[in-house]
């Protein structure tokens, strides 16, 4: 089945899908809602302005209407059964005046504003209450750039759900004999929602999906042939003494031990991979530095595959601080200029790099790592299997370090069969008390926003949203940045995944300069993000996030020493919801925080809910321990698969997956 084969597409429909990175109705069919909006009414009382809502109300009387050759002005008046009120203005739609009528309960979507204490809302949408078809359930929206509408989108879907069978490990008989969806039938769901309660049901099946790869990948590795290494490591630990010596700092006992364990296991007849564990500021970075040249001093040659040109950029400088100045280090992104790319593949060609660093731009076929023999995967969580896969996949029969600083709990270890040589390092408790955690009920939400802007408008403060665009119960990134702007004139730095790396950079910069001080962003700063200054750390409806996701995000303020603070907002009163937000409060040792996480859980945190943009992993949050004992069960009848049949293209598009 082509794209032009589906009802009602032409060349024109498959210009603009292609544009959208969509070239097969398998694609479509991938191309999953980034939005979900709850369509049930909420109370006048509970509508604040600068926020899109749905409300039920009566009309009640006409405030105005004016018209002339330019203009058109129709405005009402409505209430609800409370007795709250809400005028409504629509401009140059002629048509409503003729279709309302007074004394009628109707429905209204749209963006509400306030104004000297008043709600107006503009231009929403309407239908009358009795018998609503449009203002009702879960409405989808798609991220299609203004290509292709909404209701065009879910009419493809809907002509291809039927016949498109995307590939899957679990098949329809294992499926049914574990009770749950195909692959094919959860992706549609998510197209088609009937309410928001189904929606994490569905995303658990696509999480399910993922993890199960996750297994066979391990098991795959598990199972390789181990006794082609390719380098040999021989010489003793102290041959990177001087380098040790030179640091500025001290290593801790913890990374001294780190360093010993690695380079021991680099020793041995048959390949290795080491999982390098660290909380936030306990010094993993320059324990992956020394190890690398430790292998370049054995006579290999070392590589560090990171998640974002940000934190490229961050590990290049500490490579060329701490290392010896004669060992030749590379860096290769998206951004590297034409002319610096060809020198740096020539070189590769040329055997003249000793340590490249880089993103995702490694995988590209034209770099040749052949003759590197151990690679870094630097905050491993933000990649896929594929991803990785074709990073290892050049590199065979070599050693690795995946460095991670979310805590792999016990649990999940046993999900991938025991396979991670699991290192730690502790943090020191100088690092760990200058950050005091506040928990922030719902009702304080906007004072907490007021106060930030009021009285700390000095300091650097982080406000990081569950996702880019809200909902009638959360706010996302642009929810936020509307309220300031509404309300103070305001308008603070914004950053999320479907930005440009250079529009990211610039809004980083410009935080980082102080230009602006408030910095409004999904998870996407959890990581690679330094700004030592900043100050104030802002998580609204912190309770959707694993705690490890919540301690990475509280580690980028305070930085440089100094007292800062961290504001876990929380819109679920529940007593285990506060429950686990105190244990932020009251430590900040992330391996405690996890150990607690997952007695209260019953299960462990494998990777944090991120914000997910093009090449990022789907995020496996909080996983319970009934979806890992589940987990298990479909894997020993898949095992046997041959994980080389995993698609590429369906791992890179169920990464794409996200619930906005």
């Amino acid at each position: 089945m082509d794209l032009l084969d589906i009802k009602g597409v032409g060349a024109k429909t498959v210009e603009k899908l292609n544009k959208l990175d969509i070239f097969t109705p398998e694609e479509l069919l991938m191309f999953t809602p980034n939005k979900y909006i709850d369509m049930t009414p909420i109370p006048i009382k509970n509508v604040r302005g600068g926020f899109f809502c749905v409300i039920k109300a009566k009309y009640t009387k006409k405030i105005k209407q004016f018209h002339n050759s330019k203009l058109n002005i129709f405005s009402i008046q409505v209430m609800d059964n409370e007795g709250y009120i809400v005028q409504v203005d629509w401009f140059n739609q002629d048509y409503v005046s003729k279709v309302l009528s007074l004394d009628t309960d109707y429905i209204f979507y749209g963006r509400f504003t306030e104004k000297n204490g008043k709600l107006i809302l503009t231009n929403p949408e309407f239908e009358i209450d009795k018998n609503p078809s449009k203002l009702v359930g879960v409405r989808v929206e798609y991220k299609t750039k203004g290509l292709l509408t909404n209701t065009k989108i879910s009419k493809m879907v809907n002509e291809v759900k039927d016949s498109v069978k995307l590939d899957s490990f679990i098949s329809e008989s294992v499926a049914k004999k574990h009770n749950i969806d195909t692959l094919n039938d959860a992706i549609v769901k998510l197209h088609f929602p009937t309410e928001l309660n189904s929606l994490e049901e569905n995303l658990n099946r696509i999480k399910l999906e993922k993890i199960i790869n996750l297994m066979l990948a391990f098991y795959s590795i598990q199972n390789e042939d181990k006794s082609n290494r390719k380098f040999y490591y021989t010489k003793d630990i102290n041959i990177i003494d001087s380098a040790v010596n030179s640091l500025p700092f001290n290593l801790t006992k913890s990374q001294l031990n780190a360093l010993n364990i690695i380079v021991n296991g680099l020793k041995s007849t048959h390949n290795i991979s080491f999982m390098l564990l660290g909380d936030v500021g306990s010094g993993k970075t320059i324990v992956a530095l020394l190890i690398s040249l430790y292998v370049i001093l054995c006579g290999g040659k070392a590589l560090m595959l990171v998640p974002s040109e940000t934190l490229l950029a961050q590990h290049f400088d500490n490579a060329k601080r701490f290392l010896p100045s004669e060992i030749r280090v590379a860096k290769l992104s998206s951004s590297t200029k034409t002319s610096e790319r060809k020198q740096i593949i020539n070189d590769l060609n040329n055997n003249k790099i000793d340590l490249i660093l880089g993103t995702q731009s490694l995988i590209s076929d034209e770099v040749n790592l052949s003759n590197f023999t151990f690679a870094i995967i630097d905050e491993q969580q933000k990649f896929g299997v594929n991803e990785k896969g074709k990073v290892l996949n050049k590199l065979v029969n070599i050693d690795s370090l995946i460095m991670s600083a979310t805590p792999i709990p016990r649990a999940i270890n046993l999900m991938f069969n025991n396979t991670l040589n699991v290192v730690e390092i502790e943090k020191t408790d100088s690092k760990k008390t200058n950050v005091k955690t506040l928990l922030v009920p719902e009702k304080k939400l906007y004072n907490m926003l007021d106060y930030l802007y009021n009285n700390r408008q000095n300091e650097k403060t982080f406000v990081v949203c569950p996702n880019i665009y809200g909902s009638s119960s959360r706010l996302g990134v642009y929810d936020v940045f509307d309220y300031y702007k509404s309300k103070f004139n305001y308008e603070p730095l914004v950053i999320n995944s479907k930005l440009s790396e250079e529009d990211k950079n610039q809004a980083i910069n410009d935080f980082m300069s102080g230009k602006n001080n408030i910095l409004i962003s999904t998870t996407i700063i959890e990581v690679g993000v330094d700004i030592q200054d900043a100050t104030n750390m802002v998580i609204l409806n912190s309770e959707c996030f694993g705690l490890s996701s919540l301690h990475q995000l509280r580690g980028r303020v305070g930085r440089d020493g100094s007292p800062a603070t961290c504001y876990l907002h929380y819109s679920n009163p529940n007593e285990k919801v506060i429950e686990r937000l105190s244990i932020l409060r009251d430590t900040t040792d992330g391996f405690k925080i996890s150990k607690l996480d997952y007695s209260l859980r019953g299960g462990g945190e494998i990777f944090g809910i991120k914000q997910s943009g093009t090449g990022d992993l789907i995020d496996l949050d909080l996983i319970d321990n009934d979806l890992i004992i589940l987990a298990q069960q479909i894997f020993e009848d898949v095992k046997h698969q041959d994980i080389s049949k995993i698609d590429a293209k369906l791992l890179d598009n169920l990464s794409k997956i996200v619930l906005a």
